[in-house]
């Protein structure tokens, strides 16, 4: 046996011994049989090999940030990324930023056993403190002078084995055109 594209191929080996002999009527009549490999008879030959993909590995789940109006701390937004029954997969913490400068945020390799088609849903986590507002028929969210992105991006994960031994993934944002979100907050200071 070895392994090659996802088949395990059997190792079982046979020695099969065919017997002819004349039938004194004009015929020679065969007799098979069949021995594994320790020598016991056996009623057939049977090879059984099995398939089995290996695991698929996600790499590279990106979107962006941006925050205007001020400079953005190490850690001071935070995304979550979730499956379809709401638990947390991973989070991830922005960096530190210029003022309107767009970061790229990247969440850790994703590995999937299972052929699929999975969802996921990113959002930034907003502050529980933060006063829910309206602008231009889109809900936001404000603290400490940030106005916070509220928007919900659905993932959806396709899982699919490329009969050669490996799972194959792709990711896509659904309803976005150039594949990658980007969570824009903006800061104005607060009137006193």
């Amino acid at each position: 046996g070895g392994t090659l594209n996802g088949v395990t191929y059997d190792d079982n080996e046979y020695r099969v011994a065919i017997e002819v002999k004349d039938n004194k009527c004009g015929k020679l009549v065969e007799t098979v049989t069949i021995y594994d490999k320790e020598g016991v008879p056996q009623a057939d030959i049977e090879f059984v090999n099995v398939y089995e993909a290996a695991s698929g590995t996600l790499r590279g789940l990106s979107f962006n940030k941006v925050l205007t109006g001020r400079d953005m701390s190490e850690g001071e937004f935070l995304f979550e990324l979730k499956d379809e029954t709401g638990d947390l997969v991973q989070d991830i913490a922005s960096k530190e930023a210029q003022s309107g400068e767009s970061q790229t945020l990247t969440f850790d390799d994703m590995t999937f056993e299972e052929v699929g088609e999975y969802k996921y849903y990113l959002t930034e986590v907003i502050p529980q403190d933060a006063v829910k507002k309206e602008i231009d028929g889109k809900t936001f969210y404000a603290k400490n002078g940030v106005i916070y992105d509220a928007s919900e991006y659905e993932v959806t994960v396709k899982v699919t084995d490329n009969k050669m031994g490996v799972l194959e993934v792709e990711a896509s944002y659904d309803g976005l055109d150039d594949g990658v979100p980007t969570f824009k907050n903006s800061y104005k200071p607060e009137a006193v």
